[in-house]
């Protein structure tokens, strides 16, 4: 009988969930151009799809945004039933890998295959790695490979980077602070530390050093995620709540069910002061941005009436005007660039 011939895929996915990490990485090298091949396969169905589904919207009018939904959620499904097995190994490689808490040097080694296409593969539900990476709880070296492999900076007299991973949104307009935050808020819970405590959160000390420690870590996540991409403060998910809408709610739970001990408590309400102080900063970087630009499209944005001259609607009249509006850049770009994340957090 002749032996079918495993995809390099499938074994790849197989060893991961066998947490055999150094023969990962031994098969990443001996099978590195098949993954890659695989992945670019992939990549141009996906673009096929994303394709159709333009040209669908553009023609019908009026679509509803169910039917949107739908059509961009039809992305994340297989082609036919023979490709089935091969797109979810595939989807699942490094998601899993980050699952698994796998080591730095096989998250390298998976991303180094494609790392344009891993980077900005999306799972079932529209989540890319640096989602699941905060959603299941992923440790600080690994949110921050993720975050630097994709970092670019916003301009050249800038310290801010801008990070494609961390101002993605998944299919319920969540970004990666709302998970963030979400595993803080579960990792202060009562509940948390009865899964590893028996009998009291105080008899086992190891345990709540390990706690603390996650903790910590899930604090360095946030700050790092702010400084990717600050706006994700302000950024209302599908059931209309920011990261510090999250925070609040967390806050009620104390006074109603009493769910956290008391310096849990402490740590959501200083997180939450300090997602607040990244807003007002955030806001007042918007509203500097148009009023330099010397338009009135913020006001038009919050549905303020406002009344605009002929000659704004047609830009500088002359070389003067041209330089004012290089200097109102100019100036922008220093107040991007001020120490905006200097103070946070005592760094």
């Amino acid at each position: 009988m002749k032996r079918t011939r495993t995809a390099p895929s499938v074994r790849l996915l197989k060893l991961i969930l066998a947490q055999k990490w150094f023969k990962a990485a031994h098969h990443i090298r001996r099978k590195g151009r098949e993954l890659k091949a695989e992945y670019q396969q992939l990549d141009q169905v996906l673009d096929k799809k994303a394709a159709t589904i333009e040209r669908t919207t553009s023609t019908e009018k009026g679509t509803s945004s169910t039917t949107y939904i739908s059509s961009i959620a039809s992305l994340t499904s297989p082609a036919s039933q023979d490709d089935t097995c091969k797109e979810l190994y595939l989807r699942h490689i490094l998601p899993e890998a980050i699952f698994q808490k796998a080591p730095k040097y096989v998250l390298k080694a998976i991303i180094g295959i494609s790392p344009s296409i891993l980077l900005t593969l999306p799972d079932e539900n529209g989540r890319l790695p640096l989602h699941i990476a905060c959603l299941d709880g992923a440790s600080l070296s690994t949110t921050r490979l993720l975050l630097s492999l994709d970092e670019t900076p916003k301009g050249i007299h800038c310290d801010e980077h801008f990070s494609e991973q961390a101002s993605a949104v998944d299919y319920t307009n969540r970004k990666p602070l709302h998970y963030a935050v979400e595993n803080l808020i579960s990792c202060c819970r009562k509940e948390s530390g009865v899964k590893f405590i028996h009998v009291d959160p105080d008899s086992d000390e190891a345990m709540i050093e390990k706690r603390e420690k996650g903790k910590e870590e899930l604090l360095h996540i946030i700050h790092d995620l702010l400084q990717t991409h600050p706006d994700a403060v302000l950024h209302v998910d599908e059931q209309n709540d920011t990261p510090i809408d999250l925070l609040q709610k967390a806050r009620r739970l104390k006074k109603k069910k009493k769910r956290y001990y008391d310096h849990d408590y402490e740590t959501i309400e200083d997180t939450c002061k300090l997602l607040r102080v990244k807003a007002v900063e955030v806001h007042r970087r918007r509203k500097l941005r148009y009023e330099l630009l010397g338009c009135d499209s913020y006001n038009k944005r919050q549905g303020i009436s406002c009344t605009r001259n002929k000659k704004s609607r047609k830009g500088p009249q002359n070389e003067k005007d041209c330089n004012n509006s290089n200097q109102s850049t100019a100036t922008i770009t220093q107040c991007s660039s001020s120490g905006i994340h200097s103070n946070f957090w005592g760094k």
